[in-house]
């Protein structure tokens, strides 16, 4: 896998956490901090299950996003 460019971290495989969050936010790195958290609130307002009437798959769809936002915040820093 080739590095991603600048001085961030590598760009991490597909298999690997990392690489499962980035697919989750629906994010390519290199990303900054302020770019993943900008993504995440799209996300939260989307799939939130109060803006989808009460539904369980927003539920865990939001659940997943949550883990991704966190994975992907320890890469970054």
């Amino acid at each position: 896998m080739a590095a991603a460019s600048g001085t961030g971290p590598t760009r991490p495989g597909t298999e690997t956490a990392e690489g499962k969050a980035f697919a989750i936010m629906g994010l390519e790195p290199p990303v900054s901090e302020m770019e993943l958290k900008t993504r995440y609130k799209q996300l939260v307002k989307k799939h939130h299950p109060d803006a989808n009437g009460g539904d369980k798959q927003a539920e865990e769809r939001l659940k997943m996003i949550n883990e991704a936002y966190t994975t992907l915040k320890k890469f970054l820093s």
